[in-house]
């Protein structure tokens, strides 16, 4: 026995995906409610220089470090990067009793004629209130290929 489609079944199986292909797409748009997520800020005075060079924070070391002075924190540290060529800039957000910074290496779209970099960075995280907090710190290379890792997790106390 041969089955014969008729002329119009393949226009019909058209409109049919068609139809399909809006409805998921109307679903996948649907506004699921609301989502919170933790506000980055550039840190108050973030300074960041070549390591060892003029621009650099004097009092910044290799592994990064958490100082309290009182209610406020800054973090001391160094982060290497592919090239000397970067722009080096900084977030911090706050979840409950968690300070977290998360210092970016990104590559300039520049010849660089320099195969590693490393740059010195202060960041000031400003005041908390009195109690006990997480800090961690994050340095994440965009354009590099090379992993985000977290190279800092300290509970400090504020009084």
């Amino acid at each position: 026995m041969h089955h014969t489609s008729s002329p119009a079944a393949p226009a019909r199986r058209t409109a049919a995906f068609a139809i399909a292909a809006v409805g998921l797409l109307l679903a996948g748009c649907q506004d699921s409610g609301p989502t919170t997520l933790p506000v980055a800020a550039t840190p108050p005075n973030f300074a960041v220089g070549p390591s060892g060079g003029p621009m650099a924070p004097h009092d910044s070391v290799g592994q990064p470090v958490v100082v309290v002075t009182g209610t406020s924190i800054q973090v001391l540290g160094t982060i290497a990067a592919s090239s000397p060529c970067q722009d080096i800039r900084a977030e911090v957000t706050r979840g409950g009793r968690t300070v977290r910074l998360v210092v970016v290496a990104r590559t300039q779209p520049v010849i660089c004629v320099g195969v590693l970099g490393s740059f010195a960075y202060r960041a000031g995280l400003g005041t908390l209130p009195s109690g006990r907090y997480t800090i961690e710190v994050v340095h994440a290379y965009e354009n590099s290929g090379w992993p985000t890792t977290t190279v800092l997790q300290r509970e400090v106390q504020i009084q």
